[in-house]
């Protein structure tokens, strides 16, 4: 496998984890009030290593500030259409 090949596969799971760890955490707030929530509740649900929510995320606050960064993008790309 070229090098090349390589580097997309790795973007490629590191997109599908990241994804996995926002949409886990997108849903624990309907089962556990938001300040409830820990790193630790999070990759148990997930079933990710500690390692890999860390890899991506400083702490659960980094996550949720790039959820709603990410959200607000969303919101002024529809408006802007």
């Amino acid at each position: 496998m070229g090098l090349c090949l390589k580097k997309i596969r790795l973007a490629t799971m590191a997109n599908y984890t990241q994804k996995l760890i926002i949409e886990t955490f997108e849903n624990m707030p309907e089962r556990m009030p938001l300040e409830k929530i820990t790193v630790t509740a999070l990759i148990k649900e997930c079933n990710i290593g500690r390692n890999t929510f860390y890899y991506h995320y400083e702490d659960i606050y980094v996550l949720l500030d790039d959820m709603l960064i990410k959200a607000l993008g969303q919101y002024e790309n529809a408006i802007e259409d």
